[in-house]
């Protein structure tokens, strides 16, 4: 059953029983590059509110 689905997977997809390693290293390099973005985003923007205040670094309009 699991084998069926593996294989399913890997034709589905066009991945090669050679590249399944490369592919999932690009996997994990995506998934930790995007999960690293989500989480360093917040605590910039929150950073910069502590830094410049919450209105921006603006005194005044004018």
């Amino acid at each position: 059953m699991l084998a069926r689905i593996q294989r399913n997977i890997l034709s589905a997809f066009g991945i090669r029983p050679g590249e399944r390693l490369r592919v999932g290293l690009m996997s994990l390099y995506f998934f930790s590059v995007i999960t690293s973005y989500y989480v360093i985003k917040p605590v910039r923007n929150s950073l910069s509110i502590e830094r410049l205040g919450a209105t921006g670094g603006l005194t005044h309009w004018g």
